[in-house]
């Protein structure tokens, strides 16, 4: 019979442990009964690929170097017929081809049905509650929601998870730390060792422009931007005593971006559907990072004209099933898809000429099928036209830069259990996600 054997496991978010590899776990064990409590621990000493993570046993969290990143790190002892006691993982299929280790406790699961010679197993009825059936026939998971389907590996591993000779204290694994949808593929649930690191390397082929190249298109930018002014804003002839928000000086003053001296009065506009004032000179400066032909108001936000997001190219699929969303008994629900692949940065993106990474994708969300469900996705088809769902930025959950992150509009990506706050039953999501595209410009025409 194998010995207990100890797994270190590091924090996903604040309801799943994802387990290191075993040559890790072993590396960390090792440190761990040296009573290294305030020293930090390299990870690089073993995998170079992990040199940007530390490790602290006095606070037992792991710090991304890199980008300050802290996630929470813990030692558990796993019984001697689990599949990391045996020399096994249990893993599935990525959207690239790498293969993310399970959860402990689900790993657990399947290794006791593979014993029991199990056809299929449920994992919605398992500790962990994740909304996939495998497969042990086809080695397959698949997505009871939207029927996608996975690989699944059950592989040897080539170094052993330590063994528990010393019959550690330290806990058991917990019956149910949460949960998480592995057809889903989450932004961060890929084990440390896949994430990247932030690359940099602009593209060779950028071609250098000309002063008269661009003092042409200067000119031809305040042409078109003047036009935006002259489509939302009126003159105000007796403009308010108060400051422009934009350069905080006097209406009545120069604007701050004016350039030279003048005697004349300074113009000032009024947005037409707020009636906000402002310099004409700031409006058209403010301009000149928007897109799409619209004026934010920088006061209180009201949208003129149609905003355009820099969202990069990718498919949105929609689909509906006879399911019924957890506080919507009676309608079915609506399954939309998001992916992306990585691709090189445009002009309007944080670094041009770069690449973009997309981790987590496809990523799945739900909507109860219902006439208020189909207003959200109507105006979600309408935010997508415009490129709005996503941008690419620093992500929150990795920490990794140029990513494919949301941006402010807010989905369901668990169906049938609310545990981590993305998912259902949750009475004022629909009228806070109509909230959400209004603020960015996204409204129904009343039906």
């Amino acid at each position: 019979m194998a010995a207990k054997c100890i797994v270190w496991e590091w924090q996903e978010n604040s309801m799943l442990w994802l387990p290191y590899s075993a040559q890790l776990s072993q590396f960390l064990e090792d440190n761990f009964a040296k009573n290294l409590h305030d020293k930090h621990l390299n990870l690089g000493a073993v995998e170079p690929s992990m040199a940007c993570y530390d490790i602290n046993f006095g606070l037992m969290i792991q710090t991304r170097k890199d980008t300050g990143t802290v996630r929470g790190v813990r030692r558990t002892v796993c019984a001697h017929d689990s599949p990391f006691a045996r020399g096994f993982s249990w893993t599935w299929e990525g959207d690239y081809g790498d293969w993310i280790s399970y959860d402990v406790t689900t790993a657990c699961d399947l290794e006791k049905a593979c014993d029991l010679q199990h056809s299929m197993l449920d994992l919605s009825s398992c500790a962990i509650g994740l909304p996939n059936i495998v497969d042990f026939r086809k080695m397959e998971q698949i997505n009871k929601n939207t029927g996608f389907r996975r690989k699944v590996l059950r592989k040897s591993d080539p170094h052993p998870y330590p063994k528990d000779t010393k019959r550690s204290p330290s806990k058991s694994m917990p019956k149910s730390p949460g949960g998480h949808s592995a057809s889903k593929a989450p932004a961060s649930n890929v084990s440390p060792s896949k994430q990247e690191s932030p690359k940099s390397g602009k593209a060779s082929n950028v071609k250098e422009t000309s002063e008269s190249d661009k003092k042409s298109k200067a000119k031809k930018l305040k042409v078109s931007k003047s036009g935006v002014l002259q489509k939302f804003c009126k003159t105000s002839s007796n403009p308010p005593d108060e400051e422009c928000a934009i350069c905080i000086e006097k209406l009545s003053k120069v604007s701050g971006f004016c350039q030279t001296a003048s005697s004349t009065l300074p113009k000032v506009k009024q947005l037409t559907k707020c009636n906000h004032c402002f310099h004409e000179e700031c409006l058209l400066e403010l301009l000149k990072n928007s897109k799409g032909g619209c004026i934010q108001c920088p006061t209180c936000k009201t949208i003129h004209g149609h905003k355009i997001g820099t969202q990069p190219d990718g498919s949105m699929t929609v689909h509906s099933t006879s399911h019924s969303l957890p506080g919507y008994p009676d309608c079915g629900m609506i399954t939309i898809r998001y992916d992306f692949r990585p691709g090189i940065q445009g002009p309007e993106h944080p670094h041009p000429g770069n690449r973009y990474h997309t981790s987590g994708f496809p990523r799945t969300c739900y909507l109860p099928d219902n006439q208020k469900g189909q207003k959200v996705l109507r105006l979600l088809r309408e935010a997508w036209s415009r490129r709005l769902i996503f941008t690419i930025a620093t992500s929150v959950t990795t920490g990794l830069e140029d990513t494919v992150v949301w941006n402010e509009i807010h989905h369901k990506t668990d169906a049938f259990t609310n545990h981590s706050g993305h998912g259902y039953p949750d009475p004022k999501y629909l009228d806070n996600v109509l909230a959400e595209l209004a603020s960015q410009g996204v409204e129904d025409d009343g039906t």
